[in-house]
């Protein structure tokens, strides 16, 4: 087009999820846990355990049809106008639809006949579907003025088909997002270390959080959520033998839109404002006594964050230190090679979140120390 060069890519996708989930008490199928042997439950089984939930006979069973659908049609187009200048404008356009059924519209009077229970009594018609018609557009720039350095901008919109059902059994409205993001990408020391830094902005509808009640614990809601924050990643070659990956974070994100209005400006939990890593790995080289080795370690660390969203308690900050030794030798045709990881070596108490409905089921603690070891052996013509 007027001279520029076109990569134009035009394509569809098609994604189909079914599945059919039954949880009952009825029966008694036991497995050995050390020697399990599958597929022994019958078929009538779980037809049994369905139309007993249905005519109120099981203590606990929960019976649910669940399917998801989403045919996606895209084209984008990169082009560049000049050495140095890339331009990339993309559409895709989602046509989307949820269904949920329940036990309690969804079976007939007698129990289901037939190996196929979904096509049996997986009827959706206990629930409204949710159909989506999304379009989400993209737009990118990069500019290189010189072939080691790049500035870059870019728009994105994006669709999440599956937000989990209400207690209702209705369809959480699906996830949309909009962001922008933008910085600069160098490559130094000939192109053997490589740096980007970004800054962005990303807002989020109908992010899915936790809104408990005093008669429902595990109730949730909807919000809408914003991102800004920057970054920054180093990866490559210091020297030949002195190679590093590094990078830092920093994050304010925080609730928007809240239709009890109780969370707006709060910080949404688990995000670290601040986080970052650093690790170091040296090879020794060709000619040294110790030719074969690679020793290294580093250090994940995170700032203090907020366990829940009403921003009521505090995860407390953290580091972690991480070490590791490889010896690699060759021995004829073969390529031997051990290595040793040792994963949290100061055995620090850390916890890395809470379980989804929050702290009264559950804080996530981070692993303790552990040791890994690997031995390979690789045959080379």
């Amino acid at each position: 087009m007027l001279g520029a060069k076109n990569d134009v890519l035009i394509g569809t996708d098609y994604y189909y999820l079914y599945d059919f989930t039954t949880l009952s008490t009825i029966g008694n199928y036991p497995i050995n846990i050390y020697n399990p042997v599958y597929g022994t439950v019958p078929a009538s089984a779980w037809q049994s355990a369905a139309y007993q939930t249905y005519s109120g006979q099981a203590s606990f069973a929960f019976v649910e049809p669940h399917q998801e659908r989403d045919l996606g049609v895209y084209a984008q187009d990169v082009i560049t106008p000049f050495e140095g200048l890339h331009v990339l404008a993309g559409i895709c356009y989602d046509l989307a639809d949820v269904r949920d059924g329940e036990v309690s519209t969804n079976y007939s009077t007698s129990p289901p006949s037939g190996p196929s229970i979904g096509q049996s009594y997986a009827l959706f018609n206990s629930n409204p579907d949710q159909h989506s018609q999304v379009p989400s557009p993209r737009l990118g720039v990069v500019y290189q003025p010189v072939p080691w350095i790049g500035f870059y901008g870019s728009y994105t919109r994006s669709f999440g088909l599956y937000n989990g059902i209400n207690t209702n059994g209705t369809p959480f409205p699906p996830q949309i997002s909009v962001g922008w993001e933008g910085g600069v990408k160098v490559q130094l020391l000939d192109n053997k270390l490589n740096a980007t830094l970004a800054f962005y902005d990303i807002t989020k509808s109908n992010v899915l959080t936790t809104a408990p009640t005093a008669t429902n614990p595990f109730a949730v809601n909807t919000v809408d959520a914003r991102s800004q924050g920057a970054e920054l990643d180093v990866l490559g070659k210091l020297t030949d033998e002195l190679s590093v990956i590094g990078n830092y974070s920093h994050i304010d994100a925080r609730i928007i839109e809240d239709t009890s209005g109780a969370l707006v400006g709060h910080a949404l939990h688990v995000y670290a404002p601040d986080s970052g890593s650093l690790y170091l790995t040296y090879d020794f080289a060709p000619g040294s006594e110790l030719r074969g080795w690679r020793v290294g370690g580093g250090v994940f660390a995170a700032s203090n964050r907020w366990g829940d969203d009403a921003n009521t308690f505090i995860l407390p900050a953290y580091a972690r230190v991480d070490l590791l030794a490889r010896y690699q030798t060759v021995i004829g045709p073969t390529r031997v090679s051990a290595q040793i990881n040792v994963n949290n070596i100061a055995n620090t108490k850390y916890y890395t979140g809470v379980s989804f409905f929050g702290a009264q089921t559950g804080i996530q603690a981070g692993a303790p120390r552990s040791v890994l070891d690997r031995c390979a052996w690789s045959f080379e013509p």
